[in-house]
């Protein structure tokens, strides 16, 4: 479970150039990758490591440029 956390943490905050990924998408990616894990998974490690939803990180990033 935390090298799923730190997984998801190292790619969500990637850069203020990446694509903004939603926790579907990021299933999709870390499928991939090899791990397999429900989308709601994803979301429950992303809300507890305390980063925001796509749409918000979209809203913060859109702000910034």
């Amino acid at each position: 479970a935390e090298s799923v956390r730190h997984r998801i943490k190292s790619v969500v905050e990637g850069g203020a150039h990446d694509p903004v990924f939603c926790d579907g998408q990021r299933v999709r990616i870390q499928r991939d990758e090899g791990l397999d894990n429900a989308r709601r998974t994803v979301a429950q490690y992303r809300e507890a490591i305390g980063i925001p939803s796509s749409a918000r990180r979209r809203r913060e990033k859109s702000s910034i440029f």
